[in-house]
């Protein structure tokens, strides 16, 4: 038994098993927060079809100190359409393969992208005289004819925050 013990001991010492050492690495420090709020503008769209009623609006936070913003319209998860400002909906739906292009929506030159893989999304990258912290805008559409979302870029527009205005 004595002889099992002596071997145990070093290999539990190799493991990491043994006694608690003290790191040397420094202490993480504790994150702080931003000094300054900044809110992006906000996606104003008067040319959303009328059957879509006004369903969800959210503050997103970009991080440092920055928000952005989310509205949606929808009618069934089929049908909808999202404006967000500052975050780029593309990266959450990099698994569906989405395939770019340019073309003319709206008056605006713009970059669509859709997918084989769920027809009838079409995510539509608008270019912006955004801050460099709120730079991404875009409409994501599913389900709505080329007139419906021509209508949609056209009327898009971003009004600016409220002197002082801070998220929810």
């Amino acid at each position: 038994m004595r002889r099992e013990v002596l071997l145990l001991v070093p290999l539990l010492l190799l493991t990491g098993c043994g006694p608690a050492q003290r790191s040397s690495a420094p202490r993480p420090v504790a994150a702080t927060r931003a000094t300054t709020i900044r809110v992006c503008p906000h996606p104003v769209v008067p040319g959303v079809p009328k059957d879509l009623p006004f369903s969800d609006r959210k503050t997103l936070n970009l991080g440092n100190g920055v928000f952005g913003h989310l509205l949606q319209w929808q009618v069934t998860p089929a049908r909808r359409v999202v404006v967000t400002v500052g975050s780029d909906p593309l990266d959450a739906l990099e698994d569906l393969d989405m395939k770019a292009r340019d073309l003319l929506l709206g008056g605006k030159r713009v970059s669509l992208s859709t997918t084989l893989l769920q027809p009838g999304l079409e995510v539509v990258e608008v270019p912006s005289t955004l801050p460099p912290e709120c730079h991404h805008l875009f409409v994501l559409a599913e389900r709505l004819t080329r007139a419906e979302l021509d209508a949609v870029l056209r009327t898009l527009t971003l009004a600016q925050p409220a002197p002082g205005e801070e998220p929810p």
